[in-house]
């Protein structure tokens, strides 16, 4: 505590630690040395500050004093220190081992070519690290610098070091000096060219001492010479290897271009006919810039790549093409000079006018004629001509190799031939006719099969309706003429058999000629008979005469036959009320074979043969079938009536009294209804109370006198209500025991 003049006291304090001895490390348990190495030892620190020091061995120490003295011992050796301050005292040791220099190296030095690489060796030890491991542009130099016997591709002299690593963790350091030789240095030059099918020649530097090795060995003279001839045909890079006196050998390529020869052909017709030229055309390479032909006399130009070839007989052209590249080659082409086919058109010739001739021509193997517009066809050698006047015909004729060649053939006109059948003639049926004709010495009728004779100028006809005759007359020199007459027979028809329905009517109608005067019969049922087309209308099926005559006292009499079907409606009809009205049924009872449908007052529709129907009590009803036969005829039956009310159809019994005692006589008590309307009825029994004691619909309306629980009914009066559909029908009852 310190108490200063103001009488103010403050407090401090010291820790002291009292040890017994003073902290000493001699620098742990064991130290490991190797060779002729030496040992720090002591700690850090090996005690503390203000310590003295004396260290003692077997082994020289220097620095015997220090907290950190070394020695270098040649056996394995302790070493012991002491310590001692100014009260306290220590003391350590530790243990040095020590083991002997190991032998171990590595490769001898050596040189290798500019590119190369080599192993190196290391022996000795049991681990190993190499350096360096990249060179001085940082490419790595080799390839495991942990192994015994990596591979170094160094592109400059190095020097690599080793250190060489036994099991006491000793190590000794080795290298070995790689020493690069250069490379010769050649250049084979630029790629070169020549054209297919010749060579050329390869150099390189000559030195007596160096050797040669060019690949491929593929058309080349000598692989081991400085200069070889090579004659590919192809693309060819051809690769010098070249070996200089240091053993290095260095690498250049040289390119072999093969320059195709200019493709060259000779386009042109493979034959042209006599006295023709054609064009022929030297196509190919776009490098092209020199021609040459020969023959050089046939040729209008003998160095142009299209000259027009002007040969007498056939001949063989030849073009010589050079290109830019000062390459050439040759095309031939045989031209073959064809001789003319040989036309015939015939000989001249006459025909009559309006006939037609058969041309016959011959020559070549493709025809074609002139005149298109009097000719069939044009392309064939015998088309048919129809000349309307003398014509020249001129055949051009095409052969097999297009040549070409031409002949004609007149073909002159007779004058006419002049026909004359005769005048018409208007006539009755089945009378012959003599017919006429004129202006020729021969005659042909038609139609034959109406005459006697045809080949005649004056057959008989014998036709049975309007028809035309045509004659045809042949003159002195076989020409033919035409004419025609006509024969017009009086034929006429009324309409066909018809069939009406009852009351209907049909207008019939006359057709073919027109009569001058007609007359229907019967008169019955006809609008008027002495006009064409009446109004026929028959009551029943009727067969009408009608007579038809002309002006040239010609009469035709046909029939026409109207039949009117007799059909019939009919149905059965059967009534019964019921509770929702009155139920009338209906059969239909009309021919199976007609169709039918129904209609009725409510708006309904039906196609059955058997329905029934449901009316309102005291409401109108009706019912009508309507059949219709396979001609559409339709008839039709209607049955309609008035509906009566639900009491004028039913009567309800009502018994009050019964005795339900067991012995079988009035034990219930049962109202009676018809049995059309047991299906909607109910009925109720109640007690004076107005209790209902018993209830039942339907067909069971019967009471034995117990109620809904099954217990029996006292004696007294009782009210029940019976409704029937919207009727309700009330009494009293006595129930007697």
């Amino acid at each position: 505590s310190v108490t200063d003049s103001n009488n103010c006291v403050n407090y401090d304090s010291v820790f002291l630690k009292v040890n017994r001895n003073v902290p000493t490390d001699a620098g742990g348990d064991t130290l490991i040395i190797c060779g002729s190495s030496s040992v720090t030892l002591g700690g850090n620190p090996t005690s503390p500050i203000g310590s003295t020091y004396q260290w003692t061995s077997s082994s020289a120490i220097i620095g015997d004093t220090n907290a950190n003295p070394t020695s270098q011992p040649f056996v394995p050796d302790w070493f012991i220190v002491e310590t001692a301050n100014d009260t306290c005292t220590g003391i350590d040791s530790v243990f040095v081992d020590f083991f002997g220099d190991f032998i171990g190296n590595s490769s001898s030095d050596t040189s290798i070519c500019y590119g190369e690489s080599t192993s190196l060796n290391v022996s000795g030890g049991s681990s190993y690290s190499w350096f360096p491991l990249t060179n001085s542009l940082g490419d790595t130099v080799i390839d495991n610098d942990s192994s015994s016997n990596p591979t170094v591709f160094p592109l400059e002299t190095t020097t690599f070091i080793v250190s060489i690593f036994d099991t006491n963790g000793c190590s000794i350091i080795d290298s070995t000096i790689i020493n690069i030789k250069p490379l010769p240095v050649f250049d084979l030059g630029q790629d070169l060219s020549y054209c297919l099918n010749d060579s050329i020649e390869l150099t390189s530097p000559t030195d007596q001492n160096y050797t040669y090795s060019w690949s491929p060995n593929y058309s080349i003279s000598n692989i081991t010479n400085y200069n070889p001839t090579v004659f590919s045909q192809t693309d060819t890079i051809y690769t010098l290897a070249l070996t200089d006196t240091l053993s290095c050998t260095n690498y250049d390529s040289i390119g072999v271009i093969i320059n195709s020869l200019p493709i060259v052909n000779i386009n042109a017709a493979g034959s042209i006919c006599s006295g023709d030229s054609t064009l022929l055309t030297a196509s190919g390479s776009t490098l092209i810039n020199d021609y040459s032909w020969i023959p050089a006399s046939y040729v209008s130009n003998d160095s142009i790549f299209n000259p027009m070839a002007l040969p007498i007989t056939s001949t063989n052209y030849f073009v010589t093409v050079t290109d830019v590249y000062n390459c050439s080659n040759v095309d031939s082409f045989f031209l073959n000079v064809l001789d003319l086919p040989l036309a015939d058109a015939g000989n001249d010739t006459s025909i009559c006018p309006g006939l037609t001739l058969q041309l016959n021509g011959s020559g070549g193997n493709i025809p074609e004629w002139n005149n298109t517009l009097s000719l069939t066809n044009t392309n064939i050698y015998n088309p048919v001509a129809s000349p309307d006047s003398s014509t020249n015909y001129i055949l051009k004729v095409t052969d097999g190799f297009g040549c070409i060649n031409f002949d004609t053939i007149l073909v002159d006109l007779f004058a006419n031939a002049v026909a004359n059948a005769g005048n018409d003639i208007d006539t009755c049926a089945n009378i012959p006719i003599q017919l006429l004709a004129t202006g020729g010495v021969s005659f042909l009728w038609n139609d034959s099969i109406y005459l006697n004779r045809r080949n005649v100028a004056n057959p008989l006809a014998f036709p049975d309706d309007d028809l035309e005759f045509i004659v045809q007359v042949t003159d002195s020199n076989g020409c033919i003429d035409s004419d025609t007459m006509n024969v017009f027979i009086f034929l006429a028809n009324t309409s066909n058999d018809t069939v009406i329905c009852k009351d209907d009517s049909f207008q019939a109608n006359i057709y073919g000629d027109i009569p001058s005067s007609i007359n229907w019969s019967p008169a019955d049922g006809v609008s008027d008979p002495v006009i064409g087309n009446p109004i026929l209308s028959p009551i029943q099926s009727t067969t009408y005469l009608v007579s038809l005559n002309n002006s040239g006292g010609c009469t035709i009499i046909d029939t026409l036959s109207v039949e009117v079907p007799e059909i019939e409606a009919t149905f059965d009809t059967i009534i019964n009320a019921g509770c929702n009205g009155v139920e009338i049924a209906y059969y239909n009872t009309s021919d199976s074979e007609l169709s039918f449908y129904w209609i009725f007052s409510d708006s309904d529709s039906s196609f059955n043969n058997d329905i029934v129907k449901t009316f309102s009590f005291g409401s109108d009803y009706s019912g009508s079938l309507f059949v219709q036969d396979s001609n559409g005829c339709i008839e039709s039956l209607t049955y309609s009536g008035d509906a009566l009310t639900f009491d004028d159809y039913f009567t309800i019994n009502e018994p009050n009294v019964f005795t339900p005692n067991g012995d079988n006589m009035n034990d219930e008590f049962i109202i009676r209804i018809p049995e059309k309307v047991e299906e909607c009825a109910e009925l109720s029994i109640y007690n004076r109370w107005g209790q209902i004691q018993y209830f039942s619909t339907g067909y069971d309306l019967r009471w034995d006198g117990r109620n809904n629980v099954g217990s029996k009914a006292p004696s007294g009066t009782y009210f029940y209500t019976l409704s029937i559909k919207d009727k309700i029908f009330q009494g009293t009852l006595n129930l007697l025991r």
